[in-house]
């Protein structure tokens, strides 16, 4: 093939609604890839599959014979076709990085726009999971298993929500013991490939490199039906898309686009900066839903500088690992007493700010450091880490146990373990927790504690651990505000930040102040304002909603 021309692409006609499909010769495994591109409309019902496949690390190449020239292409697409070619007769296939001309964003922008049509008028949808046989047939037996066995707990599916969730919406946790008859190797290896998509397995083929996926745009779960009419469903597909692996973090968006069954204000364009593609985002995110639901999962890993707050980074992929748990959603949006947002449907002028309406209701006063992922894994560090938190936050007008008290409603967002809300009697046990970590004073630190007492305040630990719900202090900080109360915020907050209550909001929120403009710093948990109580506070004041210029 050295000597081979490299292959030159044929302009698509948009107006024709063209696309190019690969015509895949037959073929053994190891024999070369042979093929050729055909120009076809969709409007007039070509047949083909569609291929979905990781593309991996694009700088290592291969390379494929289009009608006699050289067409360069990432490793793990020949490998793909390789695994889909069929040994005997001709295969038509539509593959991303060889039927759109990867070297004009113009023409990616538009086939892009169109994606949703492509898959959606496709025969079928070839996903190719991996090139080890073996493996490829263990993995399709273990989702045979648990999708078979799914189906039998949640009725078809119809019960899955109910099954799942809490009554205030909340996912439950599972405390079963480990199966023994579950290949767990080949359920790490599901679950770590980057555009794994649970549930909605349809058809099993018994071609092992083969796994046919429900279109998880049209849910096959009935409890999930009311989505595609729901103002949410647009964030919910562009949030949900951002958790998995792609080589261009514009597509977190765009690819997003072309699924949808209603016209989106959002042109797929790759020459746009994705700081203006995140701000656009989000800001029609707001506008959809008219609430602040696109901004609970803003999160900044450093303080912010003169850099956008509010919108959210989908430049960057979601990272369980340092990201911190989600807070646990309330009825406190219909508590606040507050009316609906009137701004997030209105254009204010400024692409790079947004206006949030609301009450100031607290300073904060001062913070803990950040409980890091591996300070909460480890027992040892995590005591520590709230020895130095308790201190950090006591104050002379209350006693220890009221502050203890109220660390533990913080740290655990008022939650037992299995997500619903934490009984008096389980925020007990993390209480006499830290009254007897307390109680160590320095000997924990100066290695003077015996080994009986150590013993002790582990055993409370666990007890603690088994009644209440730790998960939220990760990636986080304890802060006190001005008026004495304790919660719990993001890793960036620090003295001097606000504590409001936003109308659309279902949390209190940290702003910080830049004059007449505020930056965006994260949702927070107050207990003692959880319920509406700082709104009625400074309603009783006489205090009035303001307008927040958030940049």
């Amino acid at each position: 093939m050295d000597e081979m021309q490299s292959y030159a692409y044929q302009p698509l006609d948009p107006e024709q609604k063209q696309i190019r499909l690969l015509r895949l010769e037959p073929g053994g495994y190891h024999d070369p890839l042979l093929a050729r591109l055909l120009l076809v409309s969709l409007d007039d019902m070509p047949v083909y599959n569609t291929i979905s496949y990781v593309w991996g690390d694009p700088s290592t190449r291969s390379e494929v014979d289009i009608s006699g020239t050289r067409l360069s292409v990432p490793i793990n697409t020949a490998l793909a076709l390789r695994r889909m070619r069929l040994d005997d007769t001709v295969r038509i296939v539509w593959i991303d990085s060889i039927c759109i001309n990867q070297k004009d964003i113009h023409e990616r922008g538009q086939q892009v726009s169109i994606m949703g049509d492509i898959y959606r008028r496709s025969v079928g949808n070839l996903v190719h999971l991996t090139d080890d046989h073996t493996m490829g047939e263990r993995v399709i037996k273990l989702a045979s298993q648990i999708d078979r066995e799914a189906r039998t707990e949640t009725n078809e599916w119809k019960e899955f929500h109910s099954m799942t969730h809490t009554k205030d919406d909340n996912l439950k946790h599972s405390f079963r013991e480990q199966r023994q008859d579950l290949d767990y190797e080949a359920l790490w290896f599901l679950v770590r490939i980057p555009w794994f998509r649970p549930p909605g397995m349809t058809e099993l083929s018994g071609r092992t490199c083969l796994i046919i996926l429900a279109d998880w745009a049209d849910p096959v779960l009935d409890e999930y039906h009311y989505l595609k009419a729901h103002s949410a469903y647009f964030s919910i597909l562009v949030m949900s898309a951002n958790s998995f692996e792609r080589s261009e973090p514009r597509d977190s968006v765009f690819a997003v686009l072309g699924i949808l069954n209603e016209p989106i204000d959002i042109i797929p364009d790759y020459t746009r900066s994705m700081q203006v593609i995140s701000q656009e985002t989000t800001r029609l995110m707001l506008k959809k839903t008219n609430d602040l639901n696109a901004l609970n999962s803003t999160y900044h890993e450093e303080d912010l500088g003169d850099g956008c707050s509010w919108a959210y980074p989908f430049d960057r992929p979601s990272d369980p690992a340092v990201e911190p748990y989600p807070h646990v959603a309330s009825d406190v949006a219909q508590t606040w007493g507050l009316v609906p947002p009137t701004k997030l449907n209105e254009d204010n002028g400024n692409a790079d700010t947004i206006v949030l309406e609301g009450l100031k209701t607290d300073d904060v006063l001062c913070t803990t450091t950040v409980c890091t992922a591996d300070t909460y894994d480890r027992h040892s560090s995590f005591r520590q880490w709230l020895y130095y938190a308790v201190i950090k936050l006591s104050d002379s007008v209350e006693t220890e146990q009221e502050t203890l008290a109220k660390i533990a409603q913080a740290i655990t967002e008022n939650r037992h373990v299995d997500g619903d809300l934490a009984s008096a009697k389980d925020l007990d046990t993390l209480t006499a927790y830290l009254s007897a970590l307390m109680r160590s004073q320095g000997a924990l630190y100066l290695n003077t504690m015996d080994q009986e007492y150590d013993q002790s305040l582990y055993d409370l630990y666990k007890e603690a651990e088994s009644h209440c719900k730790f998960e939220y202090v990760c990636w986080r900080l304890l802060f006190r505000t001005t008026s004495g109360r304790i919660g719990l915020g993001p890793k960036v907050a620090r003295p001097g930040d606000i504590v409001a209550v936003l109308r659309g909001g279902d949390f209190p929120y940290v702003l910080r102040s830049l004059g007449e403009e505020y930056q965006y710093i994260g949702t927070a948990y107050m207990r003692d304002i959880m319920r509406g109580e700082a709104v009625a506070e400074a309603q009783a004041k006489g205090l009035e909603e303001q307008e927040f210029v958030v940049r």
